[in-house]
């Protein structure tokens, strides 16, 4: 972190270039080697630098805002943190370059009323993990949040390559709970285990956060022998590689991401979840691709609500005990508000429910 102390300086924008690292792109973007031109039309295509070049345009540029480059032994700086703005003032500057962005007659017009500088303020980082609690606070919890799969390459790189940090390594540089940062090292590994198996990810890649959600119910990690976060390894696959492991993923894709998936709305994770669970509903999803079929299978909403009321009574009764043992517990603002909502709760479910002789 040394190097975030040092002065500002100025450099020719000529000297900068984009990160092939950088982690908002994928896996095959960032293994492509990709030409210059390419990376640009690419952050063009993907990234919007036309936003911060209209506010470029319209206010200046900020020297306030440095970017913060890495000296990595050749002519030319590789801007770890403001690529959207480097390519932004790339194509500003360059009439040959815009002229190949989507929209070239805009970024025309923004030249015209715009003085770009020469040379713009960096500050110099002695490594990638010396900026990585600048970037990962400002993208995984901060303020400019990446998607959830930018998030997790970021993860990945700090886990698995030249720094191989720990988890809990990870947390500290970014801020993020050493489960998230376990359960987006697990989900990522996932995929890049599943399309080495030959299984199409490009589904899950897309909509992340929807893999994420998944796998945030156990029914559906215990479905593809995916572990809990706190069981997640670094550095380990976390997978087992098994032909039923296989097969299973390549289901849960399919079902979610696939041409003809069965899930359409992530809140219908649920009832897959549900489904999993019970092998006569199973066997029904298979046999049929009907979501609605196999629910009712699996005892659909009865079934959902008699867990919810056995996990809230197991709850409510372990608190009960937790308070009685804890003296002061009852008085907690808190504690008292939150029993508070259960007894209007529970009183809202009496009033619904048949008289029945205790049993």
């Amino acid at each position: 972190m040394s190097s975030l102390a040092s002065q500002i300086e100025f450099v020719p924008l000529e000297s900068l270039q984009l990160d092939p690292c950088n982690p908002r792109l994928t896996d095959a973007e960032q293994a492509g080697g990709k030409t210059t031109i390419e990376q640009l039309k690419l952050m063009d295509r993907e990234y919007d630098p036309l936003t911060i070049a209209e506010s470029i345009a319209k206010h200046g540029y900020f020297a306030s805002e440095p970017m913060i480059v890495l000296d990595e032994g050749s002519d030319m700086l590789t801007v770890l943190e403001g690529n959207r703005r480097l390519a932004a003032l790339i194509g500003l500057a360059d009439p040959e370059v815009s002229a190949q962005f989507r929209d070239p007659k805009r970024w025309a017009d923004l030249r015209e009323r715009t003085n770009v500088p020469s040379k713009v303020p960096v500050i110099r980082a002695d490594s990638r993990l010396g900026v990585a609690p600048l970037i990962g606070y400002r993208h995984i919890s901060g303020i400019e949040p990446w998607k959830p799969l930018q998030k997790a390459r970021f993860i990945a790189n700090l886990v698995d390559e030249k720094e191989k940090l720990s988890f809990d390594e990870v947390n500290e540089q970014v801020g993020e709970p050493r489960s998230t940062v376990a359960a987006l090292y697990r989900n990522r590994a996932m995929l890049k285990q599943a399309h080495d198996w030959g299984v199409d990810t490009s589904g899950a890649e897309a909509s992340f956060g929807v893999f994420t959600a998944a796998l945030n119910r156990k029914a559906l990690r215990d479905f593809v022998h995916a572990p809990a976060p706190p069981q997640v390894n670094e550095r380990k696959q976390p997978l087992p590689d098994t032909t039923e492991t296989r097969a299973a993923i390549t289901e849960l894709l399919d079902w979610v991401f696939g041409e003809q998936r069965i899930i359409k709305d992530s809140r219908r994770l649920r009832d897959l979840a549900l489904v999993v669970e019970s092998p006569r509903a199973l066997a029904v999803l298979r046999d049929t691709r009907d979501l609605g079929e196999a629910y009712a299978a699996a005892g659909g909403p009865q079934q959902q609500v008699v867990k919810r009321l056995r996990t809230a009574a197991e709850g409510i009764r372990d608190s009960v005990r937790d308070i009685n043992e804890t003296p002061g517990l009852a008085d907690d603002d808190g504690i008292a508000e939150t029993g508070q909502a259960c007894l209007r709760a529970a009183a809202e479910l009496g009033e619904l429910l048949p008289d029945r002789p205790e049993q």
